[in-house]
């Protein structure tokens, strides 16, 4: 027998890179959500520095400038001078004028907006405009109402004369971004570092040793031990592996074992079979020829019982006649059983000669009517014949099939109570195949008789009182015949409901050749 392969399953990606590439992914995450988290903290902080220093560059401007500003193009002067004094490394504030602001995109609206008449005035309006595509502006309204009405708050109508804007440092924010992003980079890269060195270590160094132990053991190597010393499940695991490997090398060990046993006895039944064949050739010969030897005998005292019975008949010699008609009547049982063996013999030897010609079923079923009228008549019983129209003529060995129905006629006349039916019917069942059944309404055969009643030497009824004589060879012979035929035969039968035999044969027979032995039928 062609030993099995076991086809090697490579993996499409190893446990090491799925654990790298599942770590990487959780490390960037949780990264990505501390460092964002971070990020905006960081720059709320920077926002609100920046607010905080524009608002006290922005007042310290206007404490400079002090007021009334009268020109603002002289103040701008004034101020960059002592801005560079005091503060020489920060860009100074710029004074706009109402004027120049309603015309400045960017403040014309806050403009509009501040300089109504009636507006109460505060001492310090420091403002932030946002804007989608710059920086935002940080400016502070400047009013100057007359001292006067700084003394009346009623009087506190002084209308907006211009703002002070301050351009905010900016506080690195790319270069923070960079600086959080390698520290990120960084630091998920030496976390991916250190889990590869604690997954090489506890999980994948003992995996690759069981995987290498079982690489061996697929190879036919059951000796291999696996050696893992981790104090964890995977000792656990190895522990159970060698386990394994133990039973697997006393089990092999017993294996062998049997199987030198085995090999014993296969030794032994081959011989015995030897022998039986042996035994079962010179049974063969030995049947047929005590069969030939008996019929010569067995003739001789039919025929004298014959004779003895014609002579009785003719003196009135009724007790005689009775004697010889006994005589005659166990001789024919006789030679019917010898024939059999006989028959047997030959088809259990594989002597069978085959005569193909063709058949007509019909004279064949006829010749079977008139041969056995004279036990039909006794008992009374109707035979019919019922042939589909498309029946032809066969071409297979008519002798054999005539010997078939023979015995499956007279198994029914036999079963058949007295004024019974039997009825033999014959179609085509395909194009190459035909059908003959003989039908009867006798007792039936169980479900348990069935499926014995083709062996030989059984009879349904096995009780030395039985009513019916014979060998059990009728139905056995007829089987055996039937797979001459290239065909089969098969029962169909219910207790009470009587049987029906089905001889399936082909309608053309093709020869068997010569040197194919007939095996018996066990």
């Amino acid at each position: 027998m062609a030993k099995n392969k076991i086809k090697k399953i490579q993996p499409r990606m190893s446990l090491g890179t799925k654990t790298l590439i599942l770590f990487a992914l959780a490390v960037a995450l949780i990264l990505g959500c501390a460092l964002g988290a971070a990020w905006w903290w960081m720059g709320s902080l920077v926002d609100e520095l920046t607010y905080r220093e524009a608002r006290g560059h922005a007042l310290l401007a206007r404490r400079l400038l002090g007021w009334p500003i009268a020109d603002f193009e002289a103040a701008n002067k004034r101020l960059e001078a002592l801005w560079q004094e005091q503060l020489p490394h920060i860009q100074p504030p710029e004074l706009i004028s109402l004027d120049r602001a309603k015309s400045d995109e960017s403040l014309s609206d806050l403009a509009e907006r501040l300089d109504q008449p009636g507006r109460e005035v505060k001492p310090v309006e420091f403002l932030v405009i946002p804007s989608p595509s710059a920086p935002r502006q940080y400016v502070l309204a400047i009013r100057n109402p007359d001292r006067a009405s700084i003394q009346d708050p009623v009087a506190q109508t002084a209308r907006i004369q211009g703002f002070i804007r301050v351009s905010p440092r900016q506080y690195g924010y790319w270069g923070n971004l960079l600086t959080v992003i390698w520290i990120a980079t960084m630091a998920g890269v030496l976390a991916m570092l250190l889990f590869q060195l604690i997954a090489q270590r506890m999980f994948l160094r003992p995996l690759r040793q069981l995987r290498r132990s079982a690489d061996k053991v697929a190879k036919g190597n059951i000796e291999v031990r696996s050696h893992i010393r981790t104090g964890d499940e995977f000792e656990l695991l190895s522990d159970t592996f060698n386990s394994m490997l133990a039973h697997l090398s006393d089990a092999r060990e017993q294996l062998q074992a049997i199987n030198r046993s085995l090999d014993v006895k296969l030794d032994e039944v081959s011989r015995a079979n030897v022998a039986l064949s042996e035994a079962n050739k010179l049974k063969s010969e030995f049947i047929a020829n005590v069969s030939h030897e008996l019929r010569t005998p067995l003739n001789s005292i039919i025929g004298f019982a014959e004779l003895l019975t014609e002579i009785a008949n003719k003196q009135d010699h009724e007790r005689a006649a009775k004697y010889a008609e006994n005589i005659l009547s166990s001789g024919r049982d006789l030679l019917e059983i010898i024939n059999d063996l006989l028959d047997l013999a030959r088809i259990e030897a594989g002597k069978v000669v085959m005569h193909i010609d063709k058949t007509s079923l019909t004279g064949i079923c006829e010749d079977l009517l008139r041969l056995t009228a004279p036990l039909t008549d006794s008992k009374n019983l109707q035979v019919q014949l019922q042939f589909a129209q498309d029946v032809p003529l066969l071409e297979t060995d008519g002798g054999k099939l005539q010997q078939i129905l023979y015995n499956l006629l007279s198994n029914s006349i036999k079963f058949t109570p007295s004024g019974g039916q039997i009825r033999i019917e014959a179609e085509m069942a395909t194009d190459d195949l035909i059908t003959i059944s003989v039908m009867d309404n006798g007792p039936g055969i169980s479900k348990e008789d069935q499926e014995h009643i083709f062996d030989k030497f059984t009879q349904v009824d096995t009780s030395a009182t039985r009513p019916h004589g014979g060998a059990g060879l009728g139905l056995a012979i007829a089987k055996e015949l039937a797979t001459l035929l290239g065909g089969e035969l098969t029962l169909t039968s219910e207790l009470g409901k009587g049987s029906a035999f089905t001889l399936t044969i082909p309608k053309i027979l093709t020869p068997t050749p010569p040197s194919t032995p007939i095996q018996p039928t066990r």
